[in-house]
């Protein structure tokens, strides 16, 4: 792959956008620290590292269902630069906050557990924090030599930045005092046929629920949340 074009970065948020969602990342990480039910939940998470709870209760929730008013900014540049890709869209939303001394392992994302679909991309906004941290991408060598190329990306307040899912990245320990905050998706093509049989044997994710955003094929089609039997 070359380095060069394998990230797509671009503007999304606001500024005062960004100051309005640190404050919903704080409630939101507030209320999985109080509540009983999240408690037992983070009890079984999966770790990535030295993470928040938000992070680690990403498929509780998505921010984009209770943020809706941002739903068509999504769809907007969406459509804009990905043409090709197969409606109906599922995106996972969430939020990650990184006081100082929290980062994240390598990983890459996967909507559906371990389960692989094609044009599926991650995708992270930065709306808080330094913007020199960034995130580390780790790139397969061209041609047959078994290596990564490693490559940071400095943040830019408000914007997202696109790359596949089956990349692997990470986020370096938070030198500083102040804390950084990102919101984090994942878009993948959905097809409910799919979705039934990989529903049934993972119910982290519920198509019912309020963490999985199904975007259709028609532009103003509401469903949101598409009812699958």
């Amino acid at each position: 792959m070359n380095p060069d074009n394998f990230l797509l970065h671009l503007p999304f948020f606001t500024k005062n956008e960004c100051e309005e969602i640190v404050n919903y990342i704080e409630r939101k990480e507030k209320f999985f620290k109080e509540d009983e039910q999240s408690q037992k939940l983070l009890e079984g998470a999966v770790t990535y590292g030295n993470t928040s709870n938000s992070t680690r209760l990403h498929s509780k929730y998505n921010f984009f269902l209770e943020n809706k008013k941002y739903i068509p900014r999504l769809k907007k540049i969406l459509e804009k630069n990905f043409p090709n890709l197969n409606y109906p869209l599922a995106v996972q939303s969430w939020c990650n906050l990184y006081a100082k001394g929290q980062g994240i392992n390598w990983h890459t994302h996967r909507l559906f557990g371990n389960f692989d679909f094609p044009n599926s991309f991650t995708s992270n906004v930065f709306v808080g924090g330094r913007e020199d941290i960034g995130i580390t991408y780790a790139l397969h060598h061209e041609g047959d030599i078994p290596r990564y190329k490693y490559v940071n990306v400095k943040n830019k307040l408000g914007h997202i930045q696109f790359v596949k899912s089956n990349i692997h990245h990470m986020v370096r320990s938070n030198p500083y005092d102040e804390t950084r905050y990102t919101i984090g998706i994942t878009v993948t093509e959905f097809h409910p046929v799919w979705a039934r049989s990989i529903l049934n044997m993972n119910d982290s994710f519920s198509i019912h629920g309020n963490n999985i955003l199904i975007i259709p094929e028609k532009e103003g089609e509401d469903k949101t949340n598409l009812n699958y039997k």
